[in-house]
This record gives C-alpha cells, sequence and structure tokens, in this order.
C-alpha cells in the first residue's frame, strides 16, 4: 500500500508521476533500495544500499553525512555498468534519494529506515556507561 498525503489522502506521486513507493525497474531487471542503520557511531548512521535482481551493487556503508553520493562499477547480464546514488537530509522515518544507472535518472524516491528502532541503542549506551562511571567515582 503506498503512503498517502495527509491532507488530501491521495497516494503520493514522484517526479515521474508515479505512486511512491513503487516497483523500480531497470532494463527487466528489479531495482531496490534499502536503508538500515548500523552500529558505526554508535547506530547514528545508516547505510543505503542499492540491489538489482537480489544482488547488491552498492552500499553507502553508513557515512558520517548528512547528505551525500555514492558510485560503484557492477557486473549484469555480460556488461559493466555504473550505479549512483545521492541522497538528501533524512530523518528516522527515511531518505530522499535520486538513483542514476549508466548516467540515466533511474528514480527519485524516498526510502524508509528498516531498523530505525536500534536508535535506542544509541541513547541507552551512552547513558549507561556514564551511570557505570558515575557509580564507580561515587
Amino acid at each position: 500500500m503506498s503512503p498517502k498525503d495527509p491532507e488530501h489522502d491521495v497516494p503520493l506521486i514522484d517526479e515521474f508521476g508515479h505512486q511512491w513507493p513503487e516497483e523500480i525497474q531497470w532494463h527487466g531487471s528489479t531495482v531496490e533500495v534499502t536503508a538500515r542503520l548500523i552500529p558505526r557511531f554508535l547506530w547514528t548512521t545508516a547505510s543505503i544500499d542499492v540491489f538489482i535482481d537480489g544482488e547488491c551493487v552498492l552500499r553507502t556503508g553508513g557515512q558520517l553525512k548528512i547528505t551525500g553520493s555514492s558510485s560503484a562499477e557492477f557486473y549484469h547480464r555480460g556488461r559493466m555498468h555504473q550505479v549512483e546514488l545521492s541522497w538528501g537530509q533524512g530523518s528516522l522515518e527515511g531518505f530522499p534519494y535520486q538513483l542514476w544507472i549508466d548516467g540515466s535518472k533511474v528514480a527519485v524516491s524516498r526510502v524508509s529506515v528498516q531498523n530505525r528502532d536500534h536508535i535506542v541503542l544509541a541513547l541507552i549506551i551512552p547513558v549507561a556507561l556514564f551511570l557505570v562511571v558515575m557509580a564507580l567515582l561515587g
């Protein structure tokens, strides 16, 4: 089920006029963009990854940047291709992104963070460490 515009109760539409999120197709292959929090920097960064037909072709690796881009080369159906992903300022809800393959824009959309509940670890660990230090000093 596609998300709805809360003001108008209609599906959200991307710049191509498609409902968001949609299944992304590229030359007959399914493209999926995922985002997940990773333990770098105490779970405060996310890796945004691109998969083509289930094979990971790009991982951003959880860069400590508010916005950015990442690119990679990948081999698909006997040919080398170039993938580039750029993302905008995100939140725990997700990140806006643009995806290009071989210089052609494939998607402009938003990706949800799959494990956003892990941010609780980023809050609990420093507090627990502080309490341990205070108990040892006290």
